[in-house]
């Protein structure tokens, strides 16, 4: 008897933990319209979001920039290019990244406009003979939010770091990006630019690095945190200071736990659940207010978090 009880109140409890979180659908998409990309941001007055996305029927087919309010979603394509990667450096500029066959430039672009600049350009140098034959490696992993900085993954995973004003390459010698299926292995700067946070996928941990011109310096290595293993979905505040992350758990359907934490003080908090249809992504604003979610390609939804949340020992 005493069991049944006890198994009747965590299933109240955990009907209270989802029920206490509503979410407000601020787009929806037909079957098949989109396929968004992996990366959901919202800007830095959190008033926006944007994401990349590709026709849902063309699986190969190139990828675009989406803008929308984070309020009532209308969601429009803002530039003509394709874009790779992309940060907003403000709530009216968001540097981008364009990979072509033989090329990588790095933009400056208005969303409200659609206009663009050029900051950066590569041409790639042709390598190997016969059969092995094919332009160098050079992706871009991530850009800084001040449009000084771009981490580059280059052949046989070396990483440079590349100073965009002056297209200098820095070398990282004890850095790489570990290769990972799924989850794959990100990388996230922090709002000031001033560190990068590392998701390795292969061993689900964080390394959090100082960035400067002389390169990146590791200052932490995170593992499990009070029991919980880092997760996929992150973000790193705008000083480098907090991580906010979900733990996915699958029981009687899949949900996520927001949960926040403080790098330097060691403190970890338990936000709220997020449960909805599919959850394929799961991003935050950078004041850590809001969460938005991919809901399998067909809708995107916002969650209210809250203030701190409940710390776990």
């Amino acid at each position: 008897m005493k069991k049944k009880i006890e198994l009747f109140l965590s299933v109240i409890l955990i009907c209270i933990t989802f029920t206490s979180v509503t979410a407000k659908t601020i787009a929806s998409f037909k079957r098949g319209q989109y396929m968004l990309g992996p990366d959901i941001q919202f800007s830095p007055d959190g008033k926006s979001i944007a994401f990349i996305a590709k026709d849902g029927k063309k699986y190969y087919g190139p990828s675009y920039l989406y803008t929308g309010s984070s309020i009532s979603g209308s969601f429009k394509k803002v530039f003509n290019d394709p874009v790779d990667q992309y940060v907003w450096k403000s709530s009216s500029e968001i540097i981008f990244s364009i990979k072509e066959k033989d090329s990588v430039t790095v933009k400056s672009g208005n969303p409200g406009t659609g206009k663009s600049i050029i900051l950066f350009t590569r041409k790639l140098q042709m390598k190997g003979s016969g059969y092995t034959r094919g332009y160098e490696n050079f992706t871009i992993k991530a850009i800084s939010p001040s449009g000084e900085f771009v981490i580059v993954e280059k052949d046989k995973g070396a990483c440079v770091l590349v100073h965009i004003p002056d297209a200098k390459e820095i070398a990282l010698e004890d850095f790489s990006i570990p290769y990972s299926g799924n989850p794959s292995s990100t990388l996230r700067f922090s709002g000031n630019s001033k560190r990068l946070l590392l998701f390795d996928g292969k061993d689900r941990k964080y390394r959090l690095y100082e960035v400067s011109l002389s390169g990146l310096k590791l200052l932490k290595k995170i593992g499990k945190i009070k029991n919980i293993i880092p997760g996929s979905d992150y973000l790193i505040n705008d000083e480098g200071a907090e991580i906010i992350f979900t733990e996915e758990k699958c029981k009687g359907g899949c949900y996520h736990i927001v949960y926040i934490y403080n790098i330097m003080e060691d403190r970890l908090y338990e936000n709220i659940t997020i449960k909805s249809g599919q959850i394929l992504r799961v991003a935050f604003d950078r004041q850590f207010k809001i969460a938005v979610i991919n809901d399998m390609h067909q809708s995107i939804k916002t969650f209210i978090l809250k203030k701190k949340g409940k710390e776990l020992k």
